[in-house]
């Protein structure tokens, strides 16, 4: 995969990336706030066993892990969120508002809603989203 690709496919992915973190967030509050009670169930016992477990003591050991796990995805994803951004202040005016449209808004434009939108023609507009990932390379692919 060459850079040029690379580039391309984290703009593609620049949207996924901020509803990742709402989501996250919105999910790491959730556990936070699952207190999760229930009553003791017994069963009848089928055979001895040593293995002492319960699922609400798993479950709370386990809280923290899942919370940590979470909250480091959430940091790749704004590192990612953060980079992509930085790399747009070396753009023209024109490119920016390109990428803008093409890649960062949601929903999507096409080609032809971006010309119409920036008051250009589809190649110039292209040649511009080309020339502005050539630009983003240096910065993001490290």
């Amino acid at each position: 995969m060459t850079n040029y690709d690379k580039v391309q496919m984290m703009l593609n992915s620049y949207i996924e990336w901020i509803t990742d973190v709402e989501n996250i967030s919105l999910e790491i509050e959730a556990i936070q706030n699952d207190y999760d009670i229930a009553g003791i169930e017994i069963k009848e016992k089928t055979g001895q066993t040593y293995k002492i477990n319960n699922e609400i003591e798993t479950k709370i050991i386990n809280k923290p892990e899942k919370i940590k796990k979470l909250e480091k995805i959430k940091e790749s994803n704004m590192t990612n969120i953060k980079r992509l951004e930085n790399s747009l202040k070396v753009l023209s005016e024109f490119e920016a508002k390109v990428i803008q449209l093409k890649y960062l808004n949601s929903p999507t434009a096409s080609w032809k809603t971006v010309a119409y939108k920036l008051n250009s023609s589809i190649s110039s507009c292209r040649q511009a989203k080309i020339r502005a990932i050539k630009k983003m390379i240096p910065r993001l692919c490290r």
